[in-house]
């Protein structure tokens, strides 16, 4: 196995995942790569009461959603970079090398591409 997909979600349980993900890529010598996905307002609404919301009622629920979605980005963001941190694990552009275990960190949003902020990002760890 040389890489590991490792979703974060912009909440409590990222340091857990990171700290799992890191003990399970170490021995293997493997590849992670942490991805977030951004859920939209619209496909969050489904199959809750916003579903039959109608009008202004509608819209500022669906700016709640939109609110609530773009925080839990942010924090999965920063959660991101201060576990790299905390753990002394540079950010940097490319992988360096197969002693190496890999970070990259990538954010996606629902029907859109990344920003340019949140493209991917390799990380190395030293073993």
């Amino acid at each position: 196995m040389k890489t590991i997909l490792v979703l974060f979600g912009g909440g409590d349980r990222d340091q857990m995942i990171f700290e799992t993900a890191v003990a399970a890529a170490r021995p293997l010598s493997a590849h992670l790569d942490f991805l977030h996905i951004q859920v939209g307002a619209g496909e969050a609404a489904r199959h809750t009461s916003t579903e039959f919301a109608r009008g202004a009622g509608l819209r500022d629920a669906l700016d709640k959603l939109d609110t609530k979605a773009r925080s839990f980005s942010e924090v999965a963001a920063s959660n991101f970079r201060d576990l790299c941190m905390r753990w002394q694990i540079e950010i940097c552009d490319t992988p360096a090398g197969e002693q190496h275990v890999r970070f990259r960190g990538a954010a996606e949003m629902e029907g859109r591409a990344p920003s340019v902020a949140s493209r991917p990002h390799p990380v190395e760890l030293e073993p």
